[in-house]
């Protein structure tokens, strides 16, 4: 079993356990100030997207919502603002 340690925005823990394989696909984008949606390369979801903006992981349902391939940030990630998206997904 792995745990990895993360911390949200404003400072509180998160913890992530993966049990059995799965398969981390990485992926980014640059915000420009106006677009809050953005295309992932596989469907997921919320609680298998991890999304940090300039190096801070954002919260899940409260920053962003992921529904199939499309990742919705509440607000738009500023002009230039480098995202990085990651997408576990379980081995089948």
């Amino acid at each position: 079993m792995l745990f990895r340690s993360y911390f949200y925005a404003n400072g509180d823990p998160f913890t992530i356990t993966a049990v059995g394989s799965a398969l981390i696909l990485s992926s980014n984008a640059v915000g420009d100030g106006t677009s809050g949606n953005f295309t992932l390369p596989t469907t997921s979801t919320s609680a298998a997207t991890i999304v940090a903006i300039n190096g801070v992981v954002q919260e899940p349902s409260y920053a962003y919502t992921v529904s199939g391939t499309t990742l919705t940030f509440t607000v738009p990630p500023a002009l230039n603002d480098k995202i990085d998206i990651s997408q576990f997904n379980p081995y089948k």
